[in-house]
């Protein structure tokens, strides 16, 4: 017998928001897929956040130094979609810490800081 974990509606999205943004909607309807998949590789939800995270800066990297929007665009978009997956994970796992929380929250803030300093 396999372990399948239930999962409920997350918090942060309400049916109103996914009916309004359909690409809030697709990104949490394919994150769940693909935590089971980093589930399944042994990845911890701090792994996922920090290769957000890394993607991030990344992509301000590919605009500020290369002027490369499109590396932008996609880079970052990767990383979006991996914030959606290490809430998730970490649900997934069981391991869902308030340290973990603050810190996932933290480099979100970060992230969106870095971002805006190289849209400049």
């Amino acid at each position: 017998m396999s372990f399948r974990p239930q999962f409920k509606e997350p918090r942060s999205v309400t049916k109103a928001n996914l009916h309004e943004n359909p690409i809030v909607w697709l990104l949490e309807r394919t994150a769940l897929p693909s935590s089971w998949l980093f589930w399944k590789l042994g990845m911890s939800a701090n792994l996922v956040t920090g290769l957000s995270f890394l993607l991030s800066l990344l992509a301000s990297v590919s605009l500020i130094a290369f002027q490369y929007p499109p590396g932008f665009a996609a880079l970052w978009t990767a990383s979006v979609y991996l914030d959606f997956i290490d809430g998730q994970l970490a649900r997934l796992r069981r391991k869902t810490h308030q340290s973990a929380f603050r810190t996932d929250h933290t480099l979100d803030l970060v992230k969106f800081i870095l971002v805006s300093l190289s849209l400049g």
